[in-house]
């Protein structure tokens, strides 16, 4: 949006400096159901430092990365309205400046082999939806069962964790990648979300990728992978620590039909596993499709439809269920929550975008008691979102 600072940012550019950043501006309104209804903002801004050494030193292949996130908006829909399990939006999150990013990563042999290290997240390489990049709610990105089952939300922003990675792509239809973060992210209450210890366990990521190419289709990628956190973890029924938690995962995504000036439409799979005695979320699934210009017109636009699902696991309801026999307040027994999605994204710019957006939310927190009448369940939630993203 803020062109070329009179030459600054080629001049930057092309001696290997790139600064920039991103504004989500998401004002949404809780139409039903919800623990209450009503108008509401969320928002954050990006800003980042990319540093290309091969153009400004002569290192080919290193990079470094420096990134923050500014979220805006103290009272979000998730965690005032719905008390849901999935944000209904990624820019969801505590008032702030928080360090996101800062690393270093080197590229070798062709860029067939990779290595990182620093503060980053697990989602920025792992367990990629690029389908899903459309929807609005967090889930299709980032697993809702990564972040209830792993200490302080796993490492995803607003709690990045120190970690180091490295990446193999002996060719094009085959890669490995692997990673080790910090047990537990650094909680955003640390100075700006800054990591500062790695002393606190250790969470282990590998994944491997395979893509290919199904004639009359298209191009599609296969992944599977595994977390494993090596902390202790109590038994949620007896409280007995459990040593060890991991979520394995796998996921496809599948181009259906490709048009002329990158029209296409695809579809992705998603399915997560956790063991349900030391998890609140066992199963985590979701499905849906992309279009990528519906409308011949314009080529940019991109419609898509998903849906998610977040299975309670049974030690949590066994829980909820001795609890209740033990006497006091009754509780609701928990099941699953279901999120349906439909997306519209229209380029408005090649710096501004705007997306309608409507999700259902079935059995919110996984069918919890209102917060504003615990006699009942929370009731199902229709809620409307409109994304601002611009490009500064």
């Amino acid at each position: 949006m803020t062109g070329d600072w009179f030459g600054l940012r080629t001049t930057l550019g092309n001696a290997g400096v790139h600064l920039g950043a991103t504004e989500w501006a998401v004002p949404t309104a809780i139409l039903m159901g919800g623990a209450k209804q009503g108008l509401t903002y969320s928002g954050e801004l990006a800003p980042y430092l990319v540093v290309n050494f091969g153009k400004l030193i002569g290192i080919h292949g290193l990079i470094a990365v420096v990134s923050a996130g500014v979220p805006q908006g103290a009272y979000g829909p998730t965690g005032h309205y719905l008390y849901n399990l999935d944000d209904v939006t990624f820019t969801e999150g505590p008032l702030g400046v928080y360090l996101d990013d800062a690393f270093l990563k080197q590229a070798l042999f062709g860029h067939k082999l990779t290595l990182q290290a620093g503060q980053f997240g697990v989602d920025e390489n792992f367990d990629q939806n690029p389908v899903g990049s459309v929807f609005l709610n967090s889930d299709f990105a980032y697993r809702e069962i990564d972040g209830a089952d792993m200490p302080g939300g796993g490492p995803a922003f607003p709690d990045d964790s120190l970690g180091a990675r490295i990446g193999v792509s002996p060719s094009k239809a085959f890669s490995l990648q692997a990673a080790i973060f910090s047990g537990t992210p650094t909680p955003i209450t640390s100075p700006g979300g800054i990591a500062s210890t790695f002393d606190n366990g250790a969470m282990i990521v590998g994944e491997a990728d395979f893509c290919y190419a199904i004639g009359g289709l298209g191009s599609g990628q296969a992944l599977v992978g595994a977390l494993y956190n090596t902390l202790s973890f109590p038994n949620l029924e007896t409280g007995v620590p459990l040593a060890g938690n991991e979520v394995v995962y796998a996921a496809l995504n599948q181009t259906f039909w490709q048009g002329s000036k990158g029209r296409n439409l695809a579809a992705f799979v998603r399915g997560a596993w956790a063991p349900a005695d030391r998890n609140l979320i066992m199963i985590d699934g979701q499905a849906g499709f992309a279009w990528t210009g519906p409308v011949s017109a314009r080529p940019d636009d991109v419609l898509g439809l998903a849906f998610g699902y977040d299975g309670i696991s049974s030690s949590q309801v066994n829980l909820i269920r001795a609890q209740n026999a033990a006497g006091g307040t009754l509780q609701p027994i928990p099941d699953y929550e279901m999120v349906a999605e439909l997306a519209y994204q229209i380029e408005i710019t090649p710096w501004w975008s705007l997306t309608p957006d409507l999700q259902y939310i079935v059995h919110p927190g996984g069918n919890i008691a209102d917060p504003l009448d615990p006699s009942i369940t929370e009731p199902n939630a229709l809620v409307a979102l409109l994304e601002a993203s611009v490009t500064l």
